[in-house]
């Protein structure tokens, strides 16, 4: 037989035959996808951190005004407590100055000593005339701010004092009172309760402040009368007017901010509360970094979560991308072999055909082409054509015998032409199988008889 004229060119290197474009896709989709995947993981992730920090934040927010709202309710007791007992003091010595005298009033002292230092009676004169506690000589305070408020005109109302060192007792106090008028009405002294500001001190290191939390009991004179979580002396009767943002204070009776303190530097979400009753504003404050503690540590463990499932993502794109550059490889060598499979099957000087398990063609050579008349396109995917009439039951021995590896030394038969007419040919065949031993594809080789 003549050789084949036709020629088998190789495919040029953009074709997708090697892989190398349909790699270059891969390894973009690969890297998009890995791109897309981070940006989803860590949108996520600040998301929910932000989410998350706005919901603890407006808690503690909520938490703060009903601290102060219960702490405002607290001191509007104490005070009424001691307004009673001033009132009390005031009737009976307005009442009888010259028979008025402390023993007789003692039991309403006692009756609420945790929260008094001492009761007294300052006269007209500014001396302290009667006391709780002994007096070895007179003691003047008639300089006191407690004092000279009811000098000039009777409001009706109780002052509440700044914090200072009682020249009696000696110990920090704040001093409330309440005017003494004489039968025309005129100034006749002053009743005095010196109000311990540890009272209020204990009831706030009861409530869940935390470690940084505070409690302040301010005048509207921005003077501190009783705090929490510091000792008293250095702290009450120091002034926030130089606190960043007290302004608000002066805006609204109940409202909220965050500064850092002045007096401890801790910043803190403060809630405020000016009493209705008395010339007192209760502010509470949270640590911010206390209420955020639980949430820093959910962060800490998120975005340790995060870029250990970052990493995986880009290690497993990594190792996408290596593959898809192995597998191109193979693919290429592959792609060459076939070639040279295919160059080699073509200059074959016998009639080669290939079919799949269901007997359909699925190559066939060109020396197939001369023999049997059919070309290639009218055969391909299409039943073997050769078979002529009464010799499929042959035609299916020897396709299961080539399966079984057991037709090692060729058949002689008939095979039909596309004219109708009968060639005589030797018939060897075999089998191509995959890695599981499942038979993929038989070939057939026809060298002609004679």
């Amino acid at each position: 037989m003549e050789p084949d004229d036709r020629t088998t060119e190789p495919p040029p290197d953009d074709l997708p035959i090697d892989g190398t474009p349909r790699r270059r896709s891969l390894n973009r989709v690969v890297a998009c996808s890995c791109a897309v995947l981070l940006a989803l993981l860590w949108g996520a992730v600040a998301a929910y951190l932000h989410t998350e920090r706005t919901r603890t934040l407006d808690h503690a927010r909520v938490n703060a005004t009903n601290l102060t709202q219960a702490v405002g309710q607290h001191v509007t007791a104490v005070m009424g407590t001691i307004d009673r007992l001033l009132l009390q003091l005031k009737r009976s010595y307005e009442k009888d100055p010259l028979g008025f005298g402390l023993d007789a009033n003692l039991r309403e002292t006692l009756a609420i000593e945790g929260m008094v230092i001492q009761t007294a009676i300052v006269d007209v004169n500014g001396y302290v005339v009667a006391s709780t506690m002994p007096v070895a000589k007179p003691v003047f305070v008639g300089d006191r701010a407690h004092i000279r408020a009811h000098i000039a005109a009777d409001t009706g109302a109780m002052f509440i004092g700044q914090p200072v060192v009682g020249r009696v007792s000696g110990q920090w106090s704040v001093n409330v009172s309440r005017r003494l008028n004489r039968p025309d009405g005129s100034y006749g002294g002053a009743a005095v309760v010196a109000f311990d500001p540890e009272y209020l001190q204990n009831f706030f290191r009861s409530l869940d402040l935390g470690q940084q939390g505070s409690v302040i009991v301010v005048g509207q004179d921005l003077i501190v009368r009783a705090a929490s979580n510091h000792e008293v002396g250095p702290k009450i009767g120091r002034s926030l007017a130089t606190s960043r943002n007290i302004s608000a204070l002066t805006r609204a009776p109940v409202g909220m901010y965050e500064v850092e303190s002045t007096l401890d530097g801790v910043d803190r979400i403060v809630s405020y509360r000016t009493l209705a009753d008395y010339p007192l504003v209760v502010l509470t404050g949270l640590a911010r970094d206390e209420v955020l503690a639980d949430f820093y540590q959910t962060r800490v463990w998120l975005v340790a979560a995060a870029i250990f499932h970052s990493v995986l993502f880009v290690g497993v794109a990594a190792l996408l991308i290596q593959r898809i550059g192995a597998e191109r490889r193979i693919g290429k060598h592959l792609a060459q072999a076939n070639r040279r499979f295919t160059q080699i099957i073509d200059a074959l000087p016998l009639a080669f055909v290939t079919l799949a398990p269901d007997r359909r063609v699925t190559s066939w050579n060109p020396i197939a082409e001369r023999m049997f008349g059919y070309t290639e396109p009218e055969v391909l995917g299409q039943p073997y054509p050769l078979v002529p009439p009464g010799g499929q039951t042959e035609f299916n021995r020897i396709f299961r015998e080539a399966a079984q590896g057991t037709l090692t030394q060729g058949a002689e038969t008939q095979r039909r032409r596309k004219d109708g007419t009968l060639t005589d040919v030797h018939v060897f065949g075999g089998v191509v199988r995959d890695a599981a031993h499942v038979v993929r594809e038989g070939f057939i080789v026809n060298p002609a008889v004679g």
